[in-house]
């Protein structure tokens, strides 16, 4: 009897101890991730966590969730005090950038959104961000935009080479939010 409540007494120490560890282990783990959101913080100040920046903008590709058009819009106005919105490409840099970022990031293929639509006038897209027509860089793939009152969003497509595409509004894509770079803003954490 006395051998069985020595056994007893000494797993239960064991226990505590495993228990404490484990806590332990969970802490370092949680202080390790800390750290490293930390690094990447300061290395991109004056963007939002986990955005990228490029030339005078800071961009993220949301692979999920998959939204329509004006969802991932609204949805990208939650960063930089409402000042996001979907990615507005000016430039054949600028789109060999986000290209190199789907190609690194992203585990969905298919439609990405961008900031332009033509629904308020059939064949010409605005960007949304800055109020201007698609006009002065355009990369749109062989035979688009092609549908019409079908397809008025405007995407990013894997399928062909990241060119352009006129896609229906309401199907769920991802979608690449861009923000304006702010190199006044300070990292808190």
């Amino acid at each position: 009897m006395y051998a069985s409540r020595l056994y007893s007494i000494h797993s239960h120490k064991q226990s505590t101890i495993m228990m404490k560890l484990l806590i332990l282990c969970g802490l370092l783990l949680v202080a390790t991730v800390l750290c490293k959101k930390h690094e990447r913080q300061a290395i991109v100040e004056g963007c939002p966590i986990d955005f990228v920046k490029f030339d005078s903008s800071c961009y993220h590709v949301f692979d999920a969730p998959l939204l329509k058009w004006w969802e991932a819009m609204a949805f990208c106005a939650m960063y930089s005090n409402g000042e996001g919105t979907l990615a507005t490409v000016e430039s054949d840099a600028e789109e060999a950038f986000l290209e190199s970022q789907l190609k690194q990031d992203t585990t969905h293929h298919g439609d990405f959104w961008l900031g332009a639509t033509d629904m308020v006038n059939e064949g010409t897209y605005v960007w949304t961000r800055r109020n201007e027509y698609v006009s002065e860089y355009t990369n749109w793939a062989p035979g688009q935009p092609s549908s019409g009152r079908a397809e008025n969003c405007l995407a990013l497509y894997e399928g062909v080479q990241f060119k352009w595409n006129d896609a229906p509004c309401d199907i769920q894509a991802s979608f690449i939010c861009e923000v304006p770079y702010d190199p006044s803003a300070t990292v808190i954490g």
